[in-house]
């Protein structure tokens, strides 16, 4: 997937709400396969909603304003200062909360394509778990604290456990951890850190915690 020359469109502005701008991208779509169709382009298009990127090799600027000409034609707009042109063997991008980058294995020696959660998607993370046992949360029911932010790690977790998370999902249970033993002591006006108090094995046994898997699921 990563070539030479990678061309990267992203957040469109869609000015239009009627007709559905759904059937208007659907339509970008198999304009672009033609063009690749017609003109022999080696290039492949993925989009989710309104975000796409498009891997290539070559042909960047040409298919960059022919990119522009079918938008413009279907009342569409790129955002400029959200679209990125590089080059995948050097840069990373991200795409739907995943980083993408390439880099070589410690263990083939080959260069492979790493996917991880981005940095952005680790913060967003961080900032939610904050917010849900926030000073405001100590008033509520522990057990609903407690459900609300088991809630939330395991739609992320579900959503991100897939090819090299193990790294970011360490980090991200280690702050996890740390931040209920904040809440939970916190709560009971101690100023202690609560590792004493609150050891991981009691975090998940008697308090429920979900727990955030360190091996990724490869899929």
């Amino acid at each position: 997937m990563f070539s030479q020359e990678t061309q990267r469109y992203r957040y469109l502005q869609i000015p239009m709400v009627d007709p559905c701008p759904d059937s208007y991208l659907n339509l970008f779509d198999r304009m672009f396969r033609l063009y690749c169709q017609s003109t022999g382009l080696a290039a492949e298009l993925v989009r989710y909603a309104d975000d796409f990127v498009i891997l290539m090799r070559g042909r960047v600027e040409r298919t960059g304003e022919k990119i522009q000409q079918m938008l413009e034609g279907l009342a569409l707009k790129l955002n400029e200062d959200k679209t990125r042109v590089l080059d995948a063997r050097q840069q990373r991008f991200e795409f739907l909360g995943f980083s993408f980058r390439r880099q070589r294995s410690s263990k083939s020696d080959e260069m492979i394509v790493v996917v991880e959660p981005s940095r952005k998607s680790e913060r967003r993370f961080r900032d939610e778990v904050r917010r849900l046992t926030a000073r405001w949360t100590h008033c509520a029911p522990q057990p609903d604290v407690v459900q609300q932010v088991n809630r939330y790690v395991r739609g992320w977790v579900n959503y991100f456990h897939l090819h090299n998370s193990t790294r970011v999902f360490t980090r991200q249970r280690f702050f996890l951890e740390q931040r209920m033993r904040q809440y939970l002591e916190k709560r009971r006006q101690r100023r202690s850190n609560g590792m004493m108090q609150w050891p991981a094995s009691r975090l998940y046994k008697e308090l429920g915690l979900c727990v955030i898997p360190v091996h990724s699921g490869y899929r």
